[in-house]
């Protein structure tokens, strides 16, 4: 049996690699990754067969990177604002008065819901443009997608044809889309 406080060390240094490999500063502090890092030391401990001629620190590494990975991929915590003390910072209301353009008064929320009104009329617009400036085949599968909600398959036998295909288009319509609106 292999003993885990001999090689606590690969932990911090894999914990330590993790870390700045993939900048996690931003959503975890360095002890959560070294503590899922112990844990993954543990089940190396656990699993590891000396029988088949590997190096334990080998075996190791190799897991605590892997679970590692896992427990972030699949934390749905993701939001550390509750860690990081910045939901104490300072709160505006959105019922504070400011003045507009034309000398009014007017609060946050009205100027907020006035420019996203208006951005949302200017993204209908451009869509609708650069929908127009599609191919038949490519504007009815975008059509059928995003406006009507059905699936590639759906929209597959709608067109006799495979969901492989359907995607392919529109991959394709979206590029394109993204052309024209840029």
């Amino acid at each position: 049996m292999i003993d885990v406080q001999e090689h606590l060390g690969l932990a911090k240094l894999q914990a330590g690699r993790v870390y700045k490999k993939f900048q996690l500063s931003y959503r975890y502090d360095f002890d959560d990754i070294l503590q899922i890092c112990h844990v993954g030391l543990i089940k190396a401990a656990q699993k590891f067969d000396e029988t088949k001629g590997y190096k334990f620190s080998t075996y190791a590494l190799s897991l605590m990177y892997g679970y590692t990975l896992n427990i972030i991929l699949r934390d749905k915590f993701y939001p550390s604002a509750e860690r990081n003390g910045s939901l104490n910072s300072h709160v505006l209301s959105l019922d504070v008065n400011v003045n507009n353009s034309d000398d009014k008064e007017v609060t946050y929320k009205d100027a907020i819901m006035d420019k996203q009104e208006l951005d949302t009329e200017f993204t209908g617009i451009l869509v609708r443009t650069a929908l127009g400036k599609l191919s038949g085949k490519h504007k009815e599968i975008i059509k059928l997608k995003y406006f009507q909600g059905k699936t590639q398959m759906q929209i597959a036998k709608l067109f006799g044809t495979s969901q492989t295909t359907i995607g392919r288009f529109e991959k394709e319509a979206l590029t394109k889309l993204r052309r024209y609106v840029s």
